[in-house]
């Protein structure tokens, strides 16, 4: 569903990194996040050389509507695979960020850049009300990670899913999992923090570099 994503009303700062980016309104938005205008409703498959079947994805950012709660399954690959911000798009530094709603130990999405984050836990309703709500919910700071390929000879909805871990040889995958749909980031020498806590450290150290 896109609705408007802003919970201060345009009061939040947009991050350095962030300003090229597409608006909706006030707001950056993320650059893994998928827009309508060429992008059909489900994923297309495409053959790729050296990854087999893949799940692809044309759109195109900054074309149509963004929709926040989908993501671009080739930019969402590209940045895990160059560890690439989820957020901006640009390079990560050895501080890597995911949002910890549980004690996961991988993630579907890309890590960003901790000012990149900071600023989706201000203006997303949805992380705003988590961390509201869910007194467990943290933030997971990584200097890196390692990669599990996720495929499936079906499509997304159906499964089953197959994880194969770095360094397995595609052909391997191919006999097994089918379909190249994504990664799962397994940081490294990650440390969880509170979300709030880290929001407020965060806002002290901005505020003391200014």
């Amino acid at each position: 569903m896109n609705r408007p994503y802003d919970t201060t009303n345009g009061r939040e700062p947009v991050p350095a990194r962030m300003e090229n980016l597409p608006r909706y309104g006030h707001l950056a938005v993320p650059w893994i996040v998928r827009w309508t205008m060429t992008a059909p409703e489900a994923e297309q498959v495409a053959y790729d050389p050296v990854l087999g079947d893949t799940a692809s994805c044309d759109c195109v950012a900054g074309k149509g509507r963004p929709q926040f709660a989908k993501l671009c399954v080739a930019r969402l690959r590209q940045a895990m695979t160059e560890r690439l911000c989820g957020q901006c798009g640009q390079q990560l530094q050895d501080r890597m960020c995911w949002p910890a709603d549980n004690d996961s130990t991988t993630w579907r999405e890309p890590a960003s850049h901790p000012e990149c984050l900071a600023y989706a836990l201000r203006v997303c309703p949805d992380l705003v009300r988590t961390i509201a709500e869910k007194p467990h919910f943290g933030i997971v700071e990584a200097p890196g990670y390692s990669l599990w390929a996720e495929r499936s000879p079906n499509r997304p909805e159906t499964g089953p899913w197959y994880y194969f871990r770095p360094g397995t040889p595609i052909i391997l995958q191919l006999l097994t999992g089918g379909i190249l749909f994504g990664y799962q980031a397994e940081p490294r020498a990650k440390t969880r923090y509170d979300a709030a806590a880290w929001l407020c450290r965060h806002d002290d150290t901005a505020r003391g570099s200014e």
